[in-house]
């Protein structure tokens, strides 16, 4: 069995590495930028970059639906149709632990603070504490099962970076939990992270509060809209009401292997300021860098007046945008 890498930028095949006795229904997760796969019946960590198996862990039973989330991986035994067992393996305390739930575990997905929505084989979802010692069955409106065992977390996070008035110490702590949040989304997907980061990052001489930004998008290979060559539009998004002061201070980072994909950047200087003393960042990125695409696939475009649509009728907007994210190229505003 082999796991062939991708570039997701060029779609070329960069690199194949073979996984003697690889169990095809395990499925394949990452935790600490390394590969996570079951062979030879023990869990193996392989660094993509050597193609060299880092560390075994033995288990429990044969693992299926490989779940990293922070420093844990989860599975659960599908040899047993009568095991109810959640597994977990915790890569920092090098510990096996379980949960017990009332129907077989089929899929699980992370929420922002930890904690995991489970997909049952009696079709109920259960949240699971981030301790994974309790749960309870999740209710939505009326929906108590789900037809089919999988499920998948809205991804978009947010949290409020202070403004000038606050102390730099305010703005760190609140940064780090925007540090936080990306490296548990990172983990599982490609992450695009953008707002008002409320401090300049291309000025000569820069703030503690800009060091700390510029100290994340290094880390984490992110490059920084708008500040990439291409830009349309003022070289700034901020500005006074008398237009005395400037800054570029509202970013999109974008993973590097984004920076050519992207067929419009544009910093829009059309926004009267009593609506916003901010001009927003439009931004068309190429979603066929994120997955397969089919040409028999078509993008019918609904214009819904959001002035006039209720909770139910955005609710199945996001579904339909969620569904055609799966294989569409589609342009997307971050403001």
């Amino acid at each position: 069995m082999r796991i062939e890498l991708y570039d997701i930028n060029t779609k070329h095949n960069i690199k194949s590495i073979s996984v003697p006795g690889m169990w095809l229904g395990t499925g394949i997760t990452t935790i600490n930028n390394k590969l996570v796969v079951y062979a030879e019946r023990t869990l193996q960590i392989i660094d993509h970059q050597t193609d060299k198996v880092v560390q075994t862990i033995d288990t429990e039973c044969g693992p299926y639906r490989l779940h990293g989330s922070g420093d844990r991986i989860f599975y659960y035994n599908n040899a047993n149709d009568f095991n109810n067992k959640l597994y977990w393996y915790s890569y920092t305390d090098e510990q096996h632990d379980t949960v017990k739930l009332p129907s077989q575990p089929m899929c699980m997905t992370t929420l922002q603070d930890g904690s995991l929505y489970v997909v049952c084989k009696d079709g109920s979802v259960r949240h699971v504490s981030r301790d994974c010692q309790q749960y309870e069955t999740v209710t939505t409106e009326g929906l108590e099962r789900l037809k089919y065992y999988w499920m998948l977390y809205n991804k978009k996070q947010g949290t409020l970076l202070p403004s000038t008035n606050h102390s730099v110490e305010e703005y760190l702590q609140y940064f780090q939990t925007v540090c936080s949040i990306y490296d548990r989304m990172s983990v599982d997907c490609v992450t695009v992270i953008g707002g008002d980061f409320n401090t300049d990052i291309a000025v000569t001489s820069l703030s503690s509060k800009s060091k700390n930004v510029i100290d994340f998008i290094t880390k984490n290979n992110l490059s920084p809209v708008p500040l990439m060559s291409g830009r349309k539009g003022p070289d700034f998004t901020f500005r006074s009401k008398d237009m005395t002061r400037k800054t570029m201070i509202d970013f999109i980072f974008i993973p590097e292997f984004f920076c050519n994909g992207f067929t419009n950047l544009e910093v829009r200087n059309d926004c009267p300021f009593n609506v916003s003393d901010h001009y927003p960042v439009l931004i068309f990125l190429d979603m066929n860098l994120l997955c397969n695409t089919s040409n028999k696939f078509h993008l019918y475009r609904k214009v819904l007046l959001w002035s006039r649509c209720d909770e139910w009728e955005k609710k199945y907007y996001q579904t339909e945008l969620d569904k055609l994210l799966n294989f569409e190229v589609l342009p997307f505003e971050l403001v």
